[in-house]
């Protein structure tokens, strides 16, 4: 983009629009507080550079800029939530237990060993379609792996979890 602007040059009220949402983005949506300018710039980018598109016959230039203000806020806002659920950002495997885990639990290598034999009987008892879920479970890195594998829908998946959480708590495992 060629044209340089100036704070000077762009009207205050669209400037006062950019600020108000910018500071209702930060701090919601993946963003921090510390985002706030960010999120003002890129509002105030897109605006001008949708404003080679304004047409006076169609709306005045405050309604253009609050249509295209909006409408970036409600892109910004799909994509924070996006980055906020992407199961792949922090996936670990079940199976494993992340260094110094143990240590910051309280769990020395004989309570360690102790837990794994207390957790092994608990299965055990658990009845045979609860025992098969389980393995699943250990297996898979997400819940909706583990559905597709049993062929079991999500809702009905996590109400079979807390059963199994349920017989564990039972057996003395729980918290």
């Amino acid at each position: 983009m060629d044209e340089h602007y100036s704070e000077q040059q762009i009207d205050p009220g669209i400037l006062k629009l950019t600020r108000f949402k910018s500071r209702r983005l930060a701090g919601k949506y993946g963003f921090a507080r510390h985002d706030a300018e960010d999120i003002e710039q890129e509002l105030l980018l897109d605006f001008l550079q949708r404003s080679k598109s304004f047409d006076a016959h169609r709306c005045s230039r405050r309604t253009f800029a609050r249509l295209v203000i909006n409408h970036r806020v409600a892109t910004i806002i799909d994509a924070g939530r996006a980055a906020c659920r992407d199961y792949r950002a922090g996936v670990i495997s079940l199976n494993q237990v992340p260094d110094g885990i143990s240590e910051a639990v309280g769990v020395d290598g004989t309570e360690s060993l102790n837990l794994k034999l207390d957790v092994q009987r608990a299965l055990c008892r658990l009845p045979a379609a609860l025992a098969h879920l389980c393995r699943v479970l250990m297996v898979s890195e997400t819940c909706a792996e583990a559905a597709a594998a049993t062929g079991m829908s999500r809702p009905t998946l996590y109400r079979k979890i807390r059963a199994v959480r349920g017989l564990i708590t039972e057996a003395g495992l729980g918290r």
